[in-house]
Order: structure tokens, then C-alpha cells, then sequence
């Protein structure tokens, strides 16, 4: 039984299209060229949740990954008062280290 050009299209092509795509990174290094030229800061905003125990991991590494570079680090979790003063007593100790 022979697949229709639809399903060839969406089974074969779409995906591959996808990653092409995501490959593409000339616009995102040429708007951070010249935000870095107007010596304006970089923005990561992450969305993660504490309930889950790799983004925690992922929300510090990536933290750590930051410190000294000029970029802000926006987070928005789904979490208590007790794990934004973990984030922040975390987030402290990597910035004055780095100093």
C-alpha cells in the first residue's frame, strides 16, 4: 500500500523541515551582535517547575552557565516562597564567587 503525497509530506518532510529550521541561527547571533554593539544585556527567560526534579537541576546549571556574562536570567516558576529563597541564596553565592 502506497502513501499519499499528504502523508509523505507530513511523516517525512514536515519534521525534517523542523530541524532545518532549528538550525538557522544567523538571525538570533546578528540580533545579539548588535544588542551587544548598543551595549544592552541578553534576556533568558525560563519557565520550569519545581515539582520536577530536572528542571531544578536545569534552572541551576543554567544559572551557573550565566554568571559573568552579561545577561538576566528571567525565571518563572510554579514553586513556593521557600524554593525562591533556595534559587536566590543559590543565585548569591554563584555572583559573589565570580567577582
Amino acid at each position: 500500500m502506497s502513501a499519499s503525497p499528504a502523508e509523505l509530506l507530513a511523516r517525512r518532510v514536515a519534521p525534517s523541515a523542523v530541524i532545518a529550521l532549528s538550525r538557522v541561527t544567523w538571525p538570533a547571533r546578528a540580533g545579539a551582535g548588535a544588542r551587544r554593539r548598543l551595549g544592552r544585556r541578553g534576556r533568558v527567560e525560563l519557565f520550569f517547575a519545581f515539582d520536577d526534579p530536572c528542571s531544578a537541576i536545569a534552572v541551576l546549571d543554567l544559572a551557573g552557565r550565566l554568571s559573568g556574562r552579561e545577561v538576566r536570567l528571567l525565571r518563572q516558576a510554579y514553586d513556593t516562597p521557600e524554593h525562591r529563597e533556595a534559587v536566590a541564596g543559590f543565585l548569591a553565592r554563584n555572583r559573589s564567587s565570580s567577582t
